[in-house]
């Protein structure tokens, strides 16, 4: 697993993951601040093609936005609601 250090620039990470072939799975946990910048990171996700998985943990702004969530959802091909509050133990 990849760790991103939270004072890490989005735009440079956005084209390291881009160009990454080998990258599996990526911390971002309390790294992005803004919608625009996790829109930014899962559009680079989504044309990566060798992520299994990204760790968005302590990132405010998902749990607060319903359009950032179905964004996310909707890029991701996710089946499920992985934003419903009985998905947090």
């Amino acid at each position: 697993m990849t760790a991103i250090h939270s004072t890490c620039n989005v735009k440079s990470l956005t084209r390291w993951v881009r160009r990454s072939d080998k990258l599996l799975h990526l911390d971002v946990s309390g790294v992005l601040k803004t919608s625009k910048q996790v829109r930014s990171l899962i559009k680079a996700v989504k044309k990566q093609g060798t992520i299994l998985a990204v760790h968005l943990n302590d990132t405010p702004v998902i749990s607060l936005d319903k359009s950032l969530q179905n964004y996310i959802k909707r890029k991701l091909s996710l089946d499920r609601d992985l934003f419903a509050p009985e998905n947090y133990p």
